[in-house]
């Protein structure tokens, strides 16, 4: 027979309960909390990825942008890209020529124009790069360039300026001094450039190499 005391088993029924009713709520409260954080956390990547997102499109934008005056905003970038001293000296240069130029495309203006030629002329840069920074045709660019530079070249041509002797002998290498003395003016260079074949072929015949 069990003389032990029902109040006592029914006690320890009561805890074995309590600590399984413990339990669950800590588990709920853990998942709870998980659940929380996992949204929270999902909350940030989101945020922070619109965020990117957002700053690529701006930069995607911006790289885009088409070279105007705006972007010479330094004579360092003036000298750099058109081989001129300073934005004075470049807009001088621009007023001269513009009653001379017949305008060649509407989506850029003249001053744009001029940057191309300068800049070909300075840096040798393709024709497909120019298309792609200032976001127009490559027929576009090599018709900029084939209008404005004879143009340029009858009419700032008169503007070059051919020292004295005895200025350039001021800046003649020393080598050249002792080998020629007084008898050197100017010491010519001859290299190739590579260029886009003209289809005129009396064009195309004046850009061979005669040394």
């Amino acid at each position: 027979m069990d003389f032990s005391d029902p109040k006592e088993g029914s006690s320890k029924e009561i805890d074995s309960s309590e600590d399984i009713f413990d339990h669950d709520c800590a588990f709920q409260d853990h998942t709870c909390s998980t659940l929380v954080d996992s949204s929270t956390q999902t909350q940030v990547d989101v945020s922070e990825a619109m965020t990117q997102t957002e700053e690529f499109e701006y930069l995607f934008k911006e790289s885009y942008k088409p070279i105007d005056r705006d972007f010479f905003d330094s004579d360092e970038k003036v000298r750099f890209y058109s081989g001129l001293p300073s934005m004075d000296i470049l807009m001088t240069v621009l007023d001269f020529m513009s009653p001379h130029i017949k305008r060649r495309t509407q989506t850029l203006s003249l001053f744009q124009e001029m940057i191309i030629v300068l800049m070909k002329v300075r840096l040798n840069i393709p024709y497909q790069d120019l298309a792609y920074r200032f976001q127009v045709s490559v027929t576009t660019i090599s018709r900029i360039f084939s209008s404005w530079l004879p143009v340029m070249d009858q009419h700032l041509s008169p503007l070059i300026y051919w020292p004295e002797r005895h200025q350039l002998w001021k800046t003649m290498p020393f080598c050249f001094q002792q080998a020629f003395g007084t008898k050197v003016t100017v010491v010519i260079d001859c290299f190739e450039i590579f260029i886009d074949k003209p289809t005129n072929l009396l064009a195309r015949a004046q850009t061979f190499s005669s040394y």
